[in-house]
């Protein structure tokens, strides 16, 4: 929830008027079931929640959204860790405050739910393509890794505590170069 609240808030800079190509050239994640499935199971035991659902969630959260002359701008998943997929809003003539309480209500409804158990049923990996320039750039820095990195953890553990600075400008360097488009990434 705390994460929601402040990529909304960093998300509602959008209100400016400004736009994007949906999904900005963004992959789906790349090792999560595409389709609802009914034989894989969450660890409680439930479904599991796929990409697919979280898509189909963040299209009921645009319907909602759209009720109230909110258009919901779609950056596509966080290359950083496919966790998440980066949303906007336009809303030309609301004010900040209408906005927030809108979208609250409607991603309450709609996507907090699917999101948190989208987190909890698939492991985080980042963009194959990020993290090859994320190690790149490590690599320059005399930072070595093991190779078997796959998510902001594993880099977070890789690389020693006192580097974590270095980490963190590789990766946002490397989101830039990569992603011009992108507004908002995940990276701790």
């Amino acid at each position: 929830m705390i994460r929601s609240s402040i990529l909304l808030a960093a998300l509602l800079i959008g209100l400016t008027g400004c736009s994007t190509t949906p999904e900005a050239g963004q992959p789906r994640p790349t090792r999560v079931e595409e389709e609802p499935s009914t034989s894989a199971a969450a660890p409680s035991g439930r479904a599991k929640v796929t990409a697919g659902d979280y898509e189909a969630a963040v299209g009921r959260l645009a319907a909602c959204l759209k009720e109230s002359r909110i258009e919901l701008l779609n950056d596509g998943w966080d290359p950083v860790d496919n966790e998440r997929i980066i949303l906007r809003y336009k809303a030309p003539g609301m004010d900040y405050e209408q906005v927030s309480k809108v979208a609250g209500r409607c991603e309450s409804m709609y996507l907090t739910d699917v999101a948190a158990r989208y987190t909890q049923d698939n492991k985080s990996h980042m963009a194959p393509e990020l993290m090859a320039a994320v190690r790149a750039c490590l690599k320059a820095r005399e930072i070595e890794l093991s190779g078997r990195e796959q998510n902001p953890d594993d880099l977070l553990n890789a690389v020693p505590p006192n580097r974590h600075d270095e980490l963190r400008a590789c990766v946002r360097n490397s989101v830039r170069v990569l992603y011009p488009n992108l507004l908002s990434t995940s990276f701790p």
